[in-house]
């Protein structure tokens, strides 16, 4: 199986030491995937 993730939200961690949380498009493909590429959506200003 290939695949490629692009993230298009990128979010600090919710508290310290934890992981950045990354919203985005995954393709899962039984074929290769030669070439990609990421075109970032705009996100609402976060409170």
């Amino acid at each position: 199986m290939n695949y490629v993730f692009a993230a298009n939200l990128d979010w600090d961690p919710p508290e310290p030491g934890k992981p950045r949380r990354q919203y985005g498009t995954l393709v899962l493909s039984k074929y290769p995937i030669v070439d990609s590429r990421n075109t970032l959506a705009a996100a609402p200003p976060r409170e």
